[in-house]
């Protein structure tokens, strides 16, 4: 187990509780005051208790300042990266704010992030979110994938994904 972090005497796992039991306006105000690596290691430990109050957190934030929050989330570890923008996506704002994160994100993370949405096998929801990420990413995102993801998730594309996809291999 990886070692535990402190500051100002409390756990990172302390304060994000703190944080989660805020109204999620205020949350959000105070995450984009701190560093991007303090920031980022509050989120993890919040994804790790509740997954949906932090992602009701973090599209507020993004609401504020889209790239200032991405500057932070993107440095999260991979896994609570990707828990993150499923529970950003299953809220009401629709897939189209987890692609705008994919979108602002280097591409690196944002293709670290759809392959541990692979091994969580939230196919529906890696699905949903690639319909809203532009075509360029979204083909970039796709020719780093291995041939075993693609066909893992090609099941749960829409015509209209794969047909952007296809165009991009047709070049």
């Amino acid at each position: 187990m990886g070692k535990k972090r402190y500051f100002d005497g409390l756990s990172v796992d302390k304060h994000g509780n703190i944080i989660l039991e805020m109204n999620a306006a205020e949350a959000a105000c105070l995450l984009s005051q701190l560093n991007n690596d303090t920031a980022a290691s509050l989120i993890e430990a919040m994804v790790k208790n509740n997954v949906a109050g932090t992602a009701k957190i973090a599209e507020e934030a993004l609401s504020l300042n889209l790239e200032n929050t991405v500057s932070f989330i993107q440095q999260m570890n991979k896994k609570s990266l990707a828990q993150l923008l499923v529970g950003i996506a299953r809220l009401r704002s629709t897939y189209r704010r987890a692609a705008e994160i994919l979108e602002e994100m280097t591409l690196e993370k944002a293709i670290n992030a759809v392959k541990i949405m692979i091994e969580l096998e939230v196919y529906e929801d890696i699905a949903e979110i690639l319909q809203h990420v532009n075509t360029d990413r979204l083909n970039r995102i796709f020719e780093a994938l291995t041939q075993s993801e693609k066909t893992q998730l090609l099941p749960y594309l829409t015509p209209e994904i794969i047909t952007r996809i296809s165009n991009f291999f047709r070049k």
